[in-house]
């Protein structure tokens, strides 16, 4: 059957799924029922533009409309630059991997980032499979502390699936393009090699899990490390590494380890850009409301709550949290009593240098590539809070906000604020505080219901080409979306090129403009000949100032 080809591999599918028990995903019936359902639940979550993906829409003849395939293209241009040669670290546990539909459209994302440029490694998880494998064999399933407890025929267990959904991923990733569609385009040679090459190996090095609290752990293991460089060694020949959950000791003896441990520090040791955690359900969304940022200090914080008071049945509502009932230490491993492994993972992978970590629904089509290349993303991403000490400026900012624009008003880049006109525009300004000093600042002044000016917008020298601007002018921008804001306009004389490379466009001389409102062309001084640069913000999708930020 295997040198059959793609036949027989659909054959040996067919025969594990007959073997263990598991249920077909395949029946059209069961899972209409299951889509309606998730739809309607997952609408309620992200809202109906990531449930229905109106980004690409579709016309009645079945293609894609061309004008919003090019508009989504290049909305997500500057996230694929972005990514290309990135690490990103994926969890597939075993709810997913079991699920033949779900993880079909999972890895046709996967190859897809693949072929952008990203380095991937996938930590894959078998225990459905393994319980499934026991069940059928009268034994059961028990364990501790987030471990299995594995005896002998529960690693026979362990080793048999894993091979198995090893040979089934490796299938998947092997489909090539159709010939038809490549020669099409010009392509006139024979596919004879995988679309993807995968690779996988000895990278885990574990040790025995002992006694804990007198339970004998017998065959489960612990990640002592990971063989980075072996795994970037793959990663730059263009290879997925594709991670089990088995590890193995200097001695050659085969262990069972956790999934998300194994992701997790593989993604710290690779000092991966980020850690994918993908689950089967809604459920963890539902009850903890996860939004679709958390900052570090705030998914601890959830934590933290979640180990004093337990896991809530229904909406949790907001993360607070008394530091001084917690051990902030506990709050960065890996498992937390009592707390979802997504969440905990994702958290410690953050505390040790990842720079986000998302938690997604696999049952939702697309949603991967929704939430590496879509402003807003679908899922939940949890990251530490670039826009910490940005916030409103009040009465004490005023000499700092002078100090800050006086280099600029020196050198004929601002106009001169006096004291009064600074403090009557004041509750438009917004500051970014570093070490009890304002490095930045900007004004966001309306001037009707739909328009606003952004201006005083300056970030002090010494904290330059460090992304603050980027953050700043992002805060702002959000900011005028949560307000109704549908159009920007800034003047400037000497700052043109930074505007445009943020989507500002030239719209002439200022005091000539009939784009912006009469009330303030005629307080633009014309012998200044201030460029008018104009910026049509994208749809408000819901989101509160600062909810969401970057790659």
């Amino acid at each position: 059957r295997l040198r059959g080809g793609r036949t027989g591999t659909k054959d040996m599918r067919r025969t594990w799924r007959r073997r263990c028990g598991c249920k077909s995903v395949q029946r059209n019936e069961s899972l209409a029922a299951k889509g309606q359902k998730k739809s309607a639940s997952w609408t309620q979550k992200v809202g109906p533009t990531a449930a229905t993906n109106s980004n690409i829409s579709v016309d009645l003849n079945g293609g894609l409309d061309p004008l919003h395939f090019a508009r989504s293209f290049r909305q997500a241009y500057p996230y694929i630059e972005k990514h290309r040669n990135s690490t990103f670290v994926f969890v597939l546990p075993g709810e997913v991997s079991a699920d033949e539909n779900v993880l079909d459209g999972i890895l046709q994302d996967v190859a897809i980032l693949h072929g952008l440029g990203v380095r991937i490694v996938l930590a894959v998880g078998i225990g459905q499979q393994v319980d499934e494998l026991l069940g059928m064999r009268g034994k059961q399933s028990v364990f501790m502390d987030g471990y299995r407890v594995t005896d002998a025929a529960a690693m026979r267990g362990v080793m048999e699936a894993s091979g198995a959904v090893r040979v089934d991923i490796e299938a998947r990733l092997s489909v090539i393009p159709t010939v038809a569609a490549v020669r099409r385009h010009g392509g006139n040679r024979e596919f004879l090699e995988p679309a993807v090459k995968v690779v996988s190996g000895n990278y885990i090095r574990a040790k025995r899990r002992g006694v804990v609290n007198g339970v004998d752990f017998s065959h489960a293991g612990e990640v002592r490390g990971i063989d980075v460089e072996a795994i970037r060694s793959q990663l730059g020949r263009g290879c997925i590494v594709l991670l089990s959950n088995i590890g193995y000791t200097a001695t050659g003896e085969v262990l069972n380890c956790n999934t998300y441990e194994v992701a997790t520090q593989t993604a710290q040791m690779l000092q991966a850009q980020k850690l994918i955690c993908f689950t089967n359900g809604d459920e963890l969304f539902t009850r903890l409301n996860l939004p679709a940022w958390l900052t570090l200090k705030d998914a601890q914080a959830l934590i933290g709550r979640i180990l004093l008071e337990g896991l809530p049945e229904t909406n949790c509502g907001s993360t607070t949290l008394d530091d001084s009932k917690c051990d902030n230490s506990a709050l960065c491993q890996w498992q937390v009593r009592n707390c979802p492994l997504e969440l905990t993972a994702c958290v410690s992978a953050c505390c040790d240098g990842v720079a986000r970590s998302h938690i997604l629904d696999g049952r939702v089509e697309g949603i991967l590539l929704q939430e590496m290349f879509t402003r807003d993303g679908v899922g939940c991403m949890i990251s530490a809070d670039i826009y910490e000490g940005t916030r409103k400026a009040s009465a004490e900012d005023v000499p700092a906000i002078e100090k800050l624009l006086e280099p600029l008003v020196e050198n004929g880049t601002l106009l001169r604020r006096s004291r009064e006109r600074l403090l009557s525009e004041l509750q438009y300004f917004t500051v970014v505080e570093r070490d009890f000093k304002i490095v930045a600042c900007a004004a966001l002044i309306p001037w009707g219901s739909d328009t606003a000016e952004v201006a005083a917008f300056v970030v002090s020298a010494g904290y330059r080409r460090e992304g603050r601007g980027d953050v700043l002018l992002d805060y702002i921008e959000q900011s005028a979306r949560s307000m109704g804001i549908r159009k920007l306009f800034l003047l400037t004389t000497r700052t043109a090129d930074w505007f445009e490379m943020r989507g500002f466009k030239a719209a002439g001389y200022a005091h000539a403009s009939r784009d912006i409102p009469h009330e303030r062309t005629k307080h633009v001084d014309p012998l200044r000949n201030s460029q008018l640069y104009m910026k049509i913000l994208e749809q408000a999708t819901g989101s509160r100032p600062g909810s969401r930020i970057g790659f």
